[in-house]
């Protein structure tokens, strides 16, 4: 397959074309029981007891999709690997 071949229409890539649908809203993760902020556990501590640092973290939630508003005209990519952390 040559590179001419394997270029991709730039009528996939247009940014008029797709848009995001946001499924919830941005707000801060709830850690359980309505807490928004949870200690930071000391993860560097050797005695094997629970203990936590003088700080505190949270974190914000959002969920959204990216859509084609033309699928037929768009990219399809079948078996991608899921991102893990």
């Amino acid at each position: 397959m040559s590179t001419a071949e394997m270029t991709v229409p730039s009528k996939v890539l247009a940014t008029s074309l797709w848009y995001i649908g946001e499924l919830s809203p941005l707000e801060l993760y709830d850690f359980g029981g309505g807490n928004v902020v949870a200690p930071v556990p000391d993860i560097s501590s050797a005695t094997g007891t629970a203990s936590y640092l003088t700080s505190h973290m949270f974190a914000y939630n959002t969920c959204f999709n990216l859509a084609n508003a033309a699928p037929r005209a768009g990219l399809y990519i079948q078996n991608a690997a899921v991102p893990t952390i």
